[in-house]
């Protein structure tokens, strides 16, 4: 194999300097940290929402039960 070099290529600047590298990194911490609240927050929420439903349902479900249903009250009669 046999190496080539490239003559009369210059190596570009980089676009951004530490501190603004040490900023975007701030930023992006930042970010996720907050999104991870949110995260957290909707995971919560969800979790409660859930749970009445859940209640609701079986509250709702042993009333029905309670109660006698139409055909069964005018059997009687």
């Amino acid at each position: 194999m046999s190496e080539t070099a490239v003559v009369g290529t210059t190596v570009p600047a980089e676009p951004f300097d530490k501190n603004d590298i040490r900023e975007f990194r701030e930023d992006d911490r930042e970010a996720g940290t907050n999104i991870c609240k949110l995260l957290v927050v909707f995971f919560f929420y969800s979790f409660c929402a859930m749970g009445f439903v859940t209640w609701w349902a079986f509250t709702a479900n042993s009333e029905n039960r309670a109660e006698p249903t139409e055909t069964e009250a005018h059997a009687d009669h």
